[in-house]
């Protein structure tokens, strides 16, 4: 990677690649095209914006240096993997959808970025499988309220405890049930958001913002739990 005696380096972002016809195929005809991909350009529309939410966690974390290890669980087209392995991380992204990681994948192929990924629920099993000091950083951006949906409170609740017992710092992005929105994950959801902690003993917890989902002009919080 070049390098700017001013500047520093010189991002993959500053330079995205031009889309090959197969992953735009891919992205329109085989996955919902929720995130930007990373890197490339000539593909437009995406469901989400995450820049918005990858530049606050990027300051939150800045203590850590560039080199620290993350894992993106719901990592979907892989966006934040590729913005953090850009700046120097070791990164990794989990999603549960094979086609997802394809497209990740295929991504990775064009914009050369050194993140890896693979095809996982976000479970107890996984969450089971991770060492102590594996990652740093832990992102479950919006995916919690789907496990709510399936598993119930209560697990999710597990989750979350496991997962911080493994990972020193997790950074979640809440649906909630005052949203706007008729899905069934809402009458799942607990009145306070914060209860999704309520296993995490005596974990700080910092509130990073509130960003716009795609689903209704609703806004979700975001938090680093730190234990």
């Amino acid at each position: 990677m070049s390098h700017s005696a001013s500047r520093g380096p010189i991002l993959v972002e500053e330079s995205p690649v031009q889309a090959p016809p197969e992953l735009i195929e891919q992205c329109f005809n085989r996955v919902e095209y929720y995130q930007p991909l990373y890197g490339v350009t000539g593909i437009e529309g995406p469901l989400r914006s995450c820049r918005d939410r990858a530049v606050v966690i990027e300051a939150a974390l800045d203590s850590l240096g560039p080199c620290f290890s993350l894992v993106d669980f719901g990592s979907s087209l892989g966006y934040f993997p590729f913005f953090f392995a850009d700046r120097g991380a070791r990164t990794t992204g989990i999603d549960i959808n094979p086609e997802n990681t394809a497209v990740a994948r295929a991504t990775q192929r064009v914009n050369g970025l050194s993140a890896t990924f693979e095809t996982a629920p976000l479970d107890l099993t996984k969450v089971r499988t991770i060492s102590p000091g594996e990652y740093d950083v832990a992102l479950a951006l919006s995916v919690l309220h789907h496990i709510t949906l399936r598993r119930g409170m209560d697990y999710v609740k597990q989750l979350v405890a496991e997962l911080l017992a493994r990972i020193p710092i997790l950074i979640v992005e809440l649906a909630h049930r005052d949203e706007a929105v008729n899905f069934v994950w809402r009458a799942c959801l607990p009145e306070d958001s914060l209860e999704i902690f309520s296993g995490c003993g005596h974990a700080q917890i910092q509130h990073l913002g509130d960003f716009p989902s795609h689903l209704s002009s609703s806004v979700r919080p975001m938090y680093l739990v730190r234990r």
